[in-house]
């Protein structure tokens, strides 16, 4: 997960990578949220899904100043009808 904040724009970066030679689809959903006392609360979600081995999403996307933000990237890959779901968080950084 590539994730920064210059200003007040949000760059979010995730992307999966299969298996070359075998994957047969791949999808990455990526969810930027802010930080709501102790829960995280989506701001924004981009989903991008292939029929093959790789899946990307790059996007910005304006954030206020004084909150934290984060990354939640699902990675999900097939090879033919079995499939392999991993989830993963960004750093937290405070615009």
């Amino acid at each position: 997960i590539g994730f920064g904040i210059t200003g007040n724009t949000a760059e979010v970066e995730v992307e999966v990578n299969g298996n070359v030679l075998d994957a047969t689809r791949a999808k990455v959903i990526a969810e930027l949220q802010v930080k709501s006392g102790n829960n995280w609360i989506p701001v924004a979600i981009w989903t991008a899904d292939e029929n093959f081995y790789t899946a990307e999403v790059y996007e910005t996307h304006d954030v206020v100043k004084g909150h934290t933000y984060r990354v939640k990237g699902t990675f999900m890959v097939w090879e033919g009808s079995a499939s392999e779901t991993v989830y993963s968080f960004s750093d937290e950084i405070t615009a």
